[in-house]
């Protein structure tokens, strides 16, 4: 019994001491965890933040590439400027600026003549472009609000200093969504410019916040804190995670405990079943608590990786909207211009503009795609075919000093891919090896032998590589190879981990390859990557068949593909359309083409019109609309309510993206997605008359309705 005695004593003092040995090291642990975890949600959202506000400069820049001072300050810029600002909750204003700093047209009323002359995100473009520059907080002239900037040069065609373009983003709403990426974590969040500037800083608490970032180490406690660069702009995020206050905590619960221990020790004393009993009941109870808090972490990172890619799909839904509406009018009128041109050198070159802005709008479907808000669209592909109609947009991208050349085994089966995915991977992989040519060629010295860069695009049937059951019945390997520098062992064990990347800083995000190995696995293949330091690179897309050798696509779905289509038969002019669309150069576009094809066309610019039109004229064959109207009536109400009044008329609605496909085009006749050509256009509206007319067949050419 004294022996028990004893170890009744000794036992739980060592219980006790074992218990603050492993809290320490837990908490340590989790403290890291927590400060990794959450700069890593601060960078993301920096990172989307910023992004999206280059693109509203891009979009700006280009909007008024080709305008005067005078044209932009008219009212008309301004008011596309606010609309703009509407859209993002964090910007304050969005300004356009001549070369002596007086603001030509700004998302916010100002008075004629205001000069921002002296403003550091105006001075440092004079000189040179500064092509991310991120000016010092201030507070605004005009709107009054504190402020931090990002601004664009606008250059003349000699390169001379025309003025700039700048949009203001709020730091109390950076600093809100620091606080919400905190949660209940604490701690301070810093964003901070390469040059030392603090724009944003957020803590929960002010007394905290100082003893966290304090240098000195406290009763062995070190300081923890993490910093990552948004590159390429000249910005840090940094987070500090709260260690006084949970210090705190883990003394209370040592001094709870420790509580416990001597209340455990008393009554143990007299029996020595009640210390085992007490003993394993409280392991229990700690093996409980342990698993708690780890449930606890893994469901916090799932809703933090859920937020993050919620955002990141909210931003591609909206650039995907307007980018498409864009891509609508490029391809209207250049489709006008390639028809009008003689020239064949002039012909030529605007049927490949034509190419390059429907690989645009495949690569908007392939952002949507990567940003998880729609699905892939897996079809039987001729891969051969895919990359030849694609050999001059690679061309480009490759450089006109490195020879590019495609190589396809004739007869070759189909594969099954997304046909926009897979252009978008291959060419990531040609803008690596580029990358990886010329690097090679500026790293040699002037006395060695310059090997001309070329880059190979192989397609055959291929061998799965072991490993891949999913492709034993027979794949495709379409392989990209260059005769750069290659990859020592040592980077070709990290080639496909994200945001790993060899570029210098600000030259690349290290998302390439290991978005190319996401696509390729989503469609069921795999991806190979063979390197060696000095003999180039080669990697391969193993995708599976479509088919097997033996049972190609028929013949004549293979003519099908390449045919093109058949020009709009001749309609009669009596069919007269509605159309509606809030964008005046859609409408302009689409009123040509039916025009083109002998219909009779009445515009409307909102739903609200149309339906005055339509009470003043109810006589009309088809109501062609766009789905997304924001400051008037949309096209599924309006499609409604033409079906309750009017009845006879078919309505066809348009879109460059909805969120429910499904939902819209079963409220109307049929649904056409932006951008789209005349001859689709024209296609759809002879087969929806024809369908309303009730005599003869939808592609009848003689019954356009």
């Amino acid at each position: 019994m004294r022996l028990l005695l004893a170890l009744t004593v000794v036992l739980p003092l060592l219980a006790l001491v074992a218990f603050a040995i492993d809290q320490r090291a837990q908490l340590w642990q989790d403290a890291r965890r927590d400060t990794e975890g959450t700069l890593s949600i601060l960078y993301r959202n920096m990172q989307t933040l910023l992004e999206t506000h280059e693109l509203v400069l891009d979009l700006v820049e280009d909007q008024i590439r080709d305008m005067t001072d005078a044209e932009i300050a008219e009212g008309a810029v301004s008011q596309r400027l606010a609309t703009l600002v509407q859209r993002l909750q964090h910007t304050v204003s969005l300004l356009v600026q001549d070369a002596e700093g007086k603001v030509l047209a700004a998302s916010r009323p100002f008075v004629p003549g205001h000069s921002n002359a002296d403003m550091d995100h105006f001075i440092a473009q004079v000189d040179a472009p500064q092509v991310h520059f991120i000016s010092d907080v201030y507070t605004g002239r005009v709107s009054g609000a504190r402020s931090f900037a990002i601004s664009r040069r606008r250059s003349l065609a000699d390169g001379s200093f025309a003025g700039t373009i700048h949009v203001a983003i709020s730091p109390i709403a950076v600093a809100q969504g620091f606080r919400a990426a905190m949660g209940n974590l604490g701690g301070v969040a810093l964003l901070v410019r390469d040059d030392g500037r603090v724009l944003v800083r957020e803590s929960a608490n002010a007394d905290a916040a100082l003893a966290s970032m304090e240098t000195a180490a406290e009763y062995g406690w070190m300081r923890l804190d993490a910093w990552r660069q948004v590159a390429p702009f000249p910005l840090r995020v940094g987070y500090f995670v709260d260690l006084p206050a949970r210090k705190a905590a883990c003394w209370r619960q040592l001094l709870w405990t420790a509580a416990l221990t001597l209340l455990v020790i008393l009554l143990l004393s007299g029996a020595a079943w009640m210390t085992w009993r007490s003993a394993t009941d409280r392991a229990e109870a700690l093996a409980e608590l342990r698993q708690e808090a780890e449930r606890r972490h893994r469901a916090e990172a799932g809703l933090q990786e859920a937020r993050a890619m919620e955002a990141l799909g909210r931003m591609a839904r909206g650039v995907a909207h307007d980018f498409n509406n864009l891509l609508t009018v490029v391809l209207g009128n250049l489709e006008t211009l390639e028809e009008s041109l003689t020239d064949p050198v002039l012909r030529g070159m605007a049927q490949r503009t034509i190419g390059a802005a429907e690989a645009s709008a495949r690569l908007a479907a392939s952002l949507m795609a990567y940003a998880r808000t729609q699905v892939l669209r897996v079809e039987a592909v001729d891969a051969a075919a895919l990359m030849h109609d694609l050999l001059p947009v690679l061309r480009d991208l490759a450089s006109p000093s490195i020879t590019l050349r495609l190589e396809a085994e004739p007869g070759l089966p189909p594969c099954l891919a997304d046909p926009a995915q897979l252009q978008a991977a291959v060419g990531n992989l040609v803008s690596n090896a580029r990358d990886a040519i010329l690097q090679t060629a500026g790293l040699q010295t002037a006395g060695e032998r310059r090997m001309p860069g070329h880059i190979l695009i192989s397609i055959r049937r291929a061998t799965p590589p072991p490993g891949a059951a999913k492709l034993a019945a027979g794949c495709i390997g379409l392989s990209v190879s260059d005769n750069g520098g290659g990859m020592a062992p040592n980077v070709l064990k990290h080639a496909f981990e994200p945001f790993f990347t060899t570029k210098p800083a600000g030259s690349g995000s290290g998302l390439g390859l290991s978005q190319v190995f996401g696509v390729i696995t989503q469609l069921g293949g795999t991806v190979a990557l063979h390197s060696e330091a000095g003999e180039g690179s080669a990697v391969t897309l193993y995708l599976p068949m479509a088919g097997t050798a033996e049972a190609p696509l028929p013949a004549e779905a293979q003519a099908a593909e390449i045919q093109a289509p058949e020009p709009a038969p001749e309609p009669a002019p009596s069919a007269r359309i509605l159309v509606v669309d809030d964008q005046a150069e859609i409408r302009t576009m689409i009123s040509r083409m039916l025009t083109m094809a002998g219909y009779q066309v009445v515009t409307a610019a909102g739903g609200r019109e149309a339906l005055a039109r339509m009470e003043a004229e109810p006589r009309f064959a088809l109501v062609l609309s766009d789905v997304l109207m924001p400051e008037d009536i949309g096209g599924v109400e309006l499609a409604g309510r033409i079906r309750a009044g009017w009845p006879g008329t078919p309505v066809l609605l348009m879109s460059g993206y909805t969120p429910d496909v499904v939902g819209t085009e079963a409220a109307a006749d049929g649904f056409l997605h932006k951008p789209f050509t005349r001859q689709a256009l024209q296609a759809e509206v002879r087969q929806l008359l024809a369908r309303a007319a009730g005599g003869g067949r939808p592609d009848d050419p003689l019954n356009p309705g």
